[in-house]
């Protein structure tokens, strides 16, 4: 390895790893205030909390590694022109192939070890974080519940509630609309409601007290009936 290669390839590796820490702290970041900060301060212990995050920066490095190679390249070849050495290179019988090979032999080499981890090791990372954050949101059906905030993540069913225990899973002033029936349409008010996860059933088990049901026929709207109940359960599938 002469000289020249040695310098081009110095220059490309600082630019590379500079642009890599930069866009995966960018990524980092951005991800920490949209999905950590829903389940921060919710019952989960830090080692949960940790491998989420180490699970998910698979992706995070997947997205980096190629943009991290254009701005290196961009960076590095854009000093040596703004400084005039190209010029003094190709003035000094070095010619534009001799300057791009090196770089290229090694976006060769990157681009195989990111096949190879795209392939095998960002699938699996993927697949635990996915398992792993429907088991979080199993076991706390409400830890992505915000109050005051229409929640859909229950196909068939709209969350709206006033007050949220976090910890205990204990919704106040309670909304539900019930749109699990192609035909039937529901509205369910309850004073105080909790909802957790049958594990045993693997369904949700909905435990309201105080409340209404006005439910709603849609091929006989003039079916309309509303039922007062004291304490009532309903099970839901899970998604």
């Amino acid at each position: 390895m002469n000289l020249l290669t040695r310098y081009l390839i110095r220059e490309h590796v600082a630019s590379f790893f500079g642009s890599l820490l930069l866009i995966v702290f960018i990524f980092t970041l951005n991800f920490a205030f949209q999905v950590l900060g829903k389940i921060l301060g919710k019952g989960l212990s830090g080692r949960v909390i940790l491998e989420y995050f180490l699970l998910n920066m698979a992706w995070i490095l997947a997205l980096a590694v190629p943009m991290a190679v254009l701005i290196a390249t961009l960076m590095a070849f854009g000093r040596l022109a703004g400084d005039n050495e190209i010029t003094a290179l190709k003035s000094g019988g070095v010619n534009l192939v001799t300057l791009i090979r090196p770089i290229f032999l090694l976006a060769i080499l990157l681009a195989v070890l990111l096949i190879g981890f795209n392939n095998s090791i960002l699938p699996a990372f993927n697949h635990r974080a996915k398992m792993l954050r429907k088991s979080i949101y199993q076991k706390q059906p409400t830890m992505k519940m915000e109050e005051s905030v229409f929640q859909f993540d229950i196909p068939g069913y709209v969350f709206l509630a006033k007050t949220i225990d976090h910890t205990t899973g204990e919704m106040f002033k309670l909304t539900i609309f019930d749109e699990s029936e192609k035909n039937r349409r529901a509205t369910i008010l309850a004073e105080e409601g909790r909802l957790h996860f049958d594990e045993e059933r693997a369904e949700f088990s909905l435990r309201l007290t105080e409340g209404e049901i006005h439910r709603l026929d849609l091929r006989q709207r003039e079916d309309y009936a509303t039922i007062a109940y004291d304490s009532a359960r309903f099970r839901i599938e899970a998604p």
